[in-house]
């Protein structure tokens, strides 16, 4: 079994643990002898009492809309799904804010410059991302499967090479390591951006190259963009 399958099958225990935990039905406490000692309550206060058939529909009616109410409620593995989606969602939130703060930090942004090639380079950013992430949010981020980020693409063979190279504490972002170095890959690319040796996959771009070795800002634009596709992905998924 994948490692990422196992991730989400321990999420899944734990996140249905969680979605039952405080869960109650409105009719959970009013079950028939509750409902006939109401009615006789009111009976007494009123002094008159509640035709048989009444009470017949009264019951009928809660009977209903306790079974509506059972029906409604998805099985668990169903709501452990919708909590595993909305940690992993939260997860990549942030990672959105992560890359705000490293667009703006020249440290890390000097690290990121100082890469020998562009996938080199999308691996530091990633090395730089999850160091120091909390472990539920890289739990969050290796079960889930992040398909939304690939928009029906397919991920370079570079993703899954370059990603192997990882340390230990980045690999564990399991499926999410190379779907975000290829969106960081994609983004340098796109900004004509190429470090050390000549990135024959920049050389190929109409775009003009500019030399990463020069001002580390270079890398703010390219990096925020990153942020905009992680931000877009979450305002169309629906949790």
């Amino acid at each position: 079994m994948a490692e990422r399958d196992l991730k989400k099958g321990e999420l899944v225990e734990s996140s249905s643990a969680n979605a039952l935990a405080g869960k109650s039905d409105v009719f959970d406490k009013m079950g028939n002898e509750a409902l006939l000692a109401k009615v006789a309550q009111v009976e007494a206060e009123t002094g008159k009492e509640t035709p048989l058939e009444s009470k017949k529909d009264l019951l009928e009616q809660a009977q209903q809309k306790m079974a509506q109410n059972q029906q409604k409620v998805p099985e668990p593995e169903q709501r452990a799904e919708v909590v595993l989606k909305a940690e992993a969602l939260e997860a990549r939130d942030e990672i959105v804010l992560r890359l705000q703060q490293m667009s703006g930090t020249p440290d890390q942004l000097q690290a990121v410059q100082g890469a020998k090639s562009l996938g080199e380079a999308s691996a530091k950013v990633i090395e730089l991302l999850c160091n120091g992430m909390a472990e539920q949010d890289l739990a969050a981020l290796a079960a889930y499967d992040h398909d939304d980020l690939l928009s029906g693409k397919i991920l370079s063979p570079e993703s899954h090479l370059e990603t192997r190279g990882l340390s230990a504490n980045a690999r564990r972002l399991g499926a999410f390591a190379p779907a975000l170095w290829q969106l960081v890959a994609d983004q340098l690319v796109a900004a004509g951006l190429s470090f050390g040796e000549q990135d024959a996959s920049v050389v190929n771009t109409e775009a003009t190259q500019i030399d990463a070795s020069g001002d580390p800002r270079n890398l703010s634009g390219p990096l925020l963009r990153v942020a905009g596709v992680l931000r877009a992905a979450r305002s169309s998924t629906i949790v």
